[in-house]
């Protein structure tokens, strides 16, 4: 009989190290953590354009899916419950202001959690995640922890470039994205108060240079008596940069080119040195008929889906007074193009 006695009373003590553990109510509340998904919409970014926020979502949390899981820390059979803390987390590290990666290369989440209406130590403002904070409960079993007014706010952020073959469907799954602990050093694990979902479509305009694009203009033969004076010009030949382009997007052009000295801010290309090349002559690039400003970037508009095209102008400008020698004619430029 002693030993019966002996081996219930153990059975006892086994149980109370785990009864102080958080754990949701027996009934008037569900028994599993709140289920939140929260959809951004359609969002559409540049591929190149700067890194930051490119779209936002805040509010409370039960027009989202519902206040945080109702609970309650401690030994059901005491009057008074134990302190500890909730950690609001995307990635469990818990550490602070982290932007957390996404399905999507170049996009990025960052998550805020505060609430509309003091509540114990919780924060009246959007605190970027991982956050802490600590609770106490001193009312009983029948009294349970849970902020009603709790809420989310929710960037999502260009990190990188985004192409369009990486945008798309994007999806951010979290459980254990708030938890509950009785920070006591026992073996129970922590209570999960709220699973997150969020999503959002993704699309990233950007443009790729055709095939049909030149990487390499012609002029036809000149005369030197077909440039006068310094500033004379002669040979205008047109020709273009062709893009593809999936939406819009503002497509701007930088132009790479030795400038030739005797010609600054005309647009004018300095001519290879050769002992066959001519002198006194340098090839000037005109955008919508305007000399460009080269190693600048400049706008050329804003594209739709299709082809996007750049109207450019190549042309013998004569850069001094000294007489014209004939001669070859060559010069290189690199074009770059960004898009916002």
């Amino acid at each position: 009989m002693k030993v019966i006695k002996v081996c219930f009373l153990f059975m006892i003590c086994t149980f109370a190290q785990h009864a102080f553990a958080c754990y949701y109510p027996a009934s008037g509340y569900p028994r599993a953590a709140t289920k939140l998904t929260i959809n951004m919409g359609n969002i559409t970014t540049q591929s190149d354009a700067d890194d930051g926020v490119i779209a936002t979502v805040s509010g409370v949390m039960t027009s989202f899916g519902g206040a945080p899981a109702a609970f309650a820390c401690g030994d059901s059979g005491k009057t008074t419950n134990l302190s500890g803390g909730i950690g609001v987390s995307g990635d469990n590290t818990f550490n602070p202001g982290v932007t957390y990666a996404t399905n999507i290369p170049g996009i990025g989440i960052r998550i805020y959690y505060y609430t509309m209406a003091a509540y114990q130590s919780e924060p009246t403002s959007p605190e970027q995640t991982a956050i802490k904070m600590n609770f106490t409960l001193s009312c009983g079993y029948s009294c349970y922890y849970q902020n009603r007014n709790a809420a989310i706010k929710v960037e999502l952020v260009k990190v990188g470039t985004v192409t369009g073959i990486s945008g798309g469907s994007l999806t951010f799954t979290k459980s254990n994205f708030m938890v509950a602990d009785n920070l006591l050093s026992d073996s129970t694990a922590a209570l999960d108060l709220v699973d997150l979902k969020i999503t959002a479509t993704i699309t990233a305009n950007t443009c790729d240079v055709d095939a049909t694009s030149p990487t390499r203009v012609d002029l036809e033969p000149g005369a030197a008596n077909m440039l006068p004076h310094k500033g004379a010009t002669t040979g205008d030949t047109p020709f273009e940069i062709r893009l593809k382009c999936t939406g819009e997007t503002d497509v701007n052009l930088l132009l790479d080119g030795e400038e030739d000295p005797d010609a600054t801010g005309q647009g004018v290309l300095a001519i290879k040195k050769t002992t066959e090349s001519a002198k006194g002559i340098g090839l000037q690039l005109l955008y919508n008929n305007l000399p460009v400003e080269l190693e600048k970037e400049f706008s050329t508009g804003m594209s739709e889906e299709g082809i996007f095209t750049i109207p450019l102008t190549a042309r013998y400008y004569r850069t001094t007074e000294i007489p014209v020698k004939a001669g070859d004619i060559s010069a290189t430029v690199v074009y770059s193009l960004t898009y916002k």
